[in-house]
C-alpha cells in the first residue's frame, strides 16, 4: 500500500468520526472487511493482524494526522484541515467508500 492510501483513508473517516478504535483483535479485522471487495483490498495475517492496519496507524502518527491512546486513535485536527488534501485525491472516491465501510462495520463491532 501506498502512502496516498494511508493518507487518503485517514483523510477519508475524519469526515465521520473524531476518533476510532483500535483495540486489538477488533481493529485488524474492521479494517480488513472495509477494504474487501475494493482494488485496495488486505488480507489478515496467520495471526489475526494485518500489516496495512498497523501501518495506517504508524503513517497517521508520523505524518501528525492522529496521536493513539489505548482504545482509539484520535485526529489531531478538523476534516476541514485534512478536506482540501482529501480533495486533490486520484482516489478519494475509494478511500471515501473504505471509510464508510469502516465506520459502520467498526460501530456493529464496540
Amino acid at each position: 500500500m501506498s502512502l496516498e492510501f494511508y493518507h487518503g483513508f485517514l483523510f477519508a473517516l475524519r469526515e465521520h468520526t473524531e476518533r476510532f478504535p483500535i483495540i486489538f483483535p477488533k481493529y485488524h479485522p474492521t479494517f480488513v472487511e472495509a477494504t474487501k471487495g475494493t482494488s485496495l483490498e488486505c488480507r489478515l495475517g496467520i495471526h489475526g493482524e494485518s500489516h496495512e492496519a498497523e501501518t495506517l496507524l504508524n503513517e497517521g502518527m508520523t505524518d501528525l494526522i492522529i496521536e493513539t491512546g489505548q482504545t482509539y486513535a484520535y485526529y489531531k485536527g478538523s476534516y476541514e484541515d485534512f478536506e482540501e488534501e482529501l480533495n486533490a485525491l486520484p482516489n478519494k472516491e475509494i478511500y471515501k467508500e473504505i471509510a464508510h465501510k469502516f465506520r459502520e462495520i467498526s460501530s456493529k463491532r464496540n
